[in-house]
């Protein structure tokens, strides 16, 4: 007789049927499902766009499941006011951004707004930064809205972004 008994074979067949779909069970239930891809992305710089602000928007909140953070793509609204000098304390940011904005828009995951050499004040979600836009170069301005104060992570062409100080002017609509 060549190889084991049918009711062998059967049986093993069956086990081999009921261990690989076991197995990718597992893999499929152990893939990472947690989507941090916002997250990610405020550790890298724009892509140049002229003379312009650009960047990403993260979005999370304080809700952890199982092991995951979720931290995807976001959005908000960016407001930018233009500056004579540059904004060094949370009192003249919040009397900036208490007026009206210079441009106003719906940043959605990744955005560019091109706008001109010079100094301007860049807010979302009640929090604003200074910053400088130089002619012909892309300032990348990644905004992490997370459940609470917002984030700015700042990086001329050829940096990595990091965290710039921030002012807190309030919560707006949004």
């Amino acid at each position: 007789m060549d190889g084991p008994p049918f009711c062998y074979r059967a049986s093993m067949r069956a086990w081999l049927g009921t261990a690989t779909a076991t197995t990718l069970a597992t893999l499929l239930l152990s893939c990472d499902a947690c989507d941090r891809d916002g997250c990610y992305a405020m550790e890298y710089p724009a892509r140049h766009a002229g003379t312009a602000i650009a960047g990403a928007v993260a979005s999370s909140s304080d809700i952890v499941t199982g092991d995951c953070h979720e931290c995807p793509f976001g959005r908000t609204q960016l407001e930018l006011f233009q500056l004579d000098e540059p904004v060094t304390d949370q009192a003249t940011a919040a009397a900036i951004a208490a007026g009206t904005p210079f441009f106003s828009f719906p940043a959605v995951e990744r955005y560019v707004a091109g706008v001109g050499a010079g100094l301007y004040l860049v807010c979302a979600t009640g929090s604003c930064v200074s910053v400088e836009v130089v002619l012909g170069e892309t300032l990348t301005v990644n905004i992490h809205v997370p459940y609470g104060y917002t984030t700015f992570y700042v990086a001329a062409p050829g940096q990595e972004p990091e965290e710039q100080v921030s002012y807190f002017v309030g919560y707006d609509s949004e």
